[in-house]
Parts: structure tokens; C-alpha cells; sequence
């Protein structure tokens, strides 16, 4: 709670902007805004299992729902991506941007009276990255921004947070695994950093697309023993 708390209020001042930005129809400067927003969220990824409804209503997916994009359940940053990107108006967006307001400061008021259960945050240490190479770096929640790259950024921000909380308890058991976590790291920011910003996975350049998957795939095996070493039995 005391990591989640000031990322939460950070988050609410992009996601006021972008609200404004509909409210008012500067669709263009929404689309522009619509990005710090998201990835603000997508560094809160450490306590994402605590959030419950609430991460669905502001960072949901179409996927599963039975009207799809059009589905009344689909809400939040990613339903105003894909408006903002299939050149929905600002009424059609109005009302999803003034519920994502609500649904930010739902979860800001919701947080002192949630929990996590510890043994969840090793888990973390790998299903962060996880999650963006199933979902962003396969295109599969691309909802028309192009900001896969960008979101996977993030992510490693959020993974770098867990093993930060986690150091000293992986440190006593394998003190090789964050040194080599850590450069591998860096090997795969660089080729996120590489990348051409507003490119989907399958529109960018083969072999930047190829650096960037195999170092994700790398620094994901040295993750996966995370869980494992810090088991509790």
C-alpha cells in the first residue's frame, strides 16, 4: 500500500488531463495524453492481483466480453485507446473518460482496506514481463495506439520495483541471479529504447522485433526461478 499509494496519485493527473481533453473535443492532444496515463498504470503492475473489479473497469480488455469493443464492460484506458484511435467522437468518449476519473479515485479510496497476500509478490517478479510478452510484444491488446514498446517499458519498470522489495531475500539464496537479472535487463531496455515509437509488434522492423523478444525471453528464464527460491513451504 505504501508503493501503490503515490503511484495512484500520480496516475490521477494524466487521467484528469486526458478527461479534459475529451471533455473539451482536443482529441488530438487526448491522443497524445492518453499514453503517460497508461503507462503510469502499467508500473503499478507489482500489486495488480489486489485490485480486483477495479483493474478491469480502468485497464480492461474486449477480450471475452460478448459485444467485444462495443461490449458496455469494456471500459477504461484501453475502451479510450481504441475510441481515440478508430476515430470514435468526443460525445461517444465523454462518459468513458468522466467513469475513468471515478474509477481512478474508487481505487484510491478502495486502498487502505485491500490486501495482497505476501506470498503473491514472487510471482510478480516474473509475471509482470510475462504478461507483456503474451499481451503487448504479441499485439493482442493493442487497441490502435501502437504503444506496445512503450508499455513493455514500463513493465520493466514495475519488475525492476519487485526485485528491488524483493533483494535481500533473493540475495541470501542466489546472489548471482540479480547481477545477471540486471543486465539482462539493461540488454533488453536498450532494444525497447531501439524501437520506433508508435510501431506495433507486427509492423516493426524484423530485426529490432527479434532483439527485443529474445532479450524478453532471456531475462524471463533468469525470472522464473524467482518463485521457486523464495517458496514458502
Amino acid at each position: 500500500r505504501a508503493g501503490v499509494a503515490p503511484q495512484l496519485a500520480t496516475l490521477s493527473a494524466p487521467v484528469r488531463m486526458l478527461a479534459g481533453d475529451v471533455d473539451a473535443g482536443r482529441l488530438d492532444t487526448a491522443r497524445a495524453d492518453w499514453l503517460p496515463a497508461q503507462l503510469t498504470w502499467e508500473r503499478i503492475g507489482a500489486a495488480y492481483g489486489s485490485f480486483g473489479p477495479a483493474a478491469a473497469a480502468i485497464d480492461g480488455s474486449p477480450d471475452g466480453l460478448p459485444g467485444g469493443v462495443a461490449d458496455p464492460g469494456f471500459t477504461g484506458l484501453r475502451r479510450l485507446e481504441y475510441g481515440l484511435w478508430h476515430g470514435q467522437d468526443a460525445a461517444t468518449l465523454r462518459p468513458v473518460a468522466t467513469a475513468l476519473v471515478g474509477d481512478v479515485e474508487t481505487l484510491r479510496g478502495q486502498l487502505p482496506t485491500l490486501t495482497a497476500d505476501p506470498t503473491d509478490l514472487p510471482l510478480r517478479a516474473h509475471e509482470i514481463l510475462e504478461d507483456a510478452l503474451r499481451d503487448h510484444l504479441s499485439g493482442r491488446d493493442d487497441q490502435g495506439a501502437g504503444a506496445a514498446y512503450a508499455e513493455t517499458l514500463a513493465d520493466l519498470d514495475g519488475t525492476r520495483a519487485v526485485l528491488d522489495q524483493l533483494g535481500p531475500l533473493i540475495d541470501a539464496r542466489d546472489p548471482r541471479l540479480r547481477p545477471t537479472a540486471a543486465a539482462q535487463a539493461a540488454t533488453l531496455r536498450a532494444a525497447l529504447e531501439a524501437m520506433p515509437p508508435g510501431v506495433a509488434p507486427a509492423a516493426a522492423p524484423v530485426p529490432e522485433r527479434q532483439r527485443v523478444n529474445a532479450a524478453t525471453s532471456g531475462l524471463l528464464e533468469t525470472l522464473s526461478r524467482v518463485p521457486t527460491l523464495l517458496e514458502v513451504r
